[in-house]
C-alpha cells in the first residue's frame, strides 16, 4: 500500500504536531501577520519501484500542477486522474505536497502571513519506511523585525 496522506502517517501527523505547536508556542512572537515565511519541503521514497501506475484520486483538486526540485533540476510535475504515480519521484513529490496543504489548512497564525512553497523530491537507494519521509525547513524571514525587548 503505497501512502502519501497525512492521515495515512503517525510520522507525518507527530511531526506536524510538533511544527503546529512551535509556532503556537516559541514562534508565536515571530510570526505576525504579514510576515514571509518560506517553507521547503522535502518528499522522500525509498529503493522499491513502482508498478504500473498508482491511481490519484483528486485529493489535492483535480490536477497539481507544481514545480518540484529533482536530483537538483526544476521540473514542472503534473498529477491528475489521468497520469496517476508512476514514480518515486512523482510519490515524493506527492508526500510533500500533503504537507504544504496540511500546513496551509491547519496552522491558523499561517493563514494571516505570506508563505511561499518550494518542493524537493528525492529517492533514496535503499528500501525500508524509514527512507520513506517527509521534512520541513521553515524560514521566517526578518523574524526579528519590530520584535520589543524581552
Amino acid at each position: 500500500l503505497v501512502k502519501y496522506l497525512i492521515e495515512e502517517s503517525n510520522a507525518a501527523k507527530v511531526t506536524l504536531d510538533i511544527l503546529k505547536n512551535s509556532i503556537d508556542g516559541q514562534l508565536s512572537k515571530y510570526i505576525t501577520p504579514d510576515k514571509k515565511i518560506s517553507f521547503t519541503i522535502n518528499g522522500s521514497a525509498d529503493a522499491i519501484p513502482i508498478r504500473g501506475t498508482i491511481p490519484y484520486k483528486g485529493e489535492f483538486g483535480s490536477e497539481i500542477s507544481e514545480n518540484c526540485d529533482i536530483e537538483g533540476d526544476n521540473k514542472l510535475l503534473i498529477i491528475n486522474s489521468s497520469t496517476g504515480i508512476s514514480d518515486n519521484y512523482t510519490l515524493a513529490f506527492l508526500r510533500s505536497f500533503a504537507v504544504r496543504e496540511y500546513i496551509s489548512q491547519n496552522n491558523e497564525k499561517l493563514k494571516h502571513t505570506r508563505n511561499s512553497f518550494s518542493h524537493k523530491a528525492n529517492v533514496n537507494s535503499l528500501r525500508g519506511g524509514k527512507f520513506r519521509r517527509v521534512s520541513i525547513e521553515m524560514t521566517i524571514h526578518n523574524a526579528f523585525e519590530n520584535i520589543g525587548p524581552n
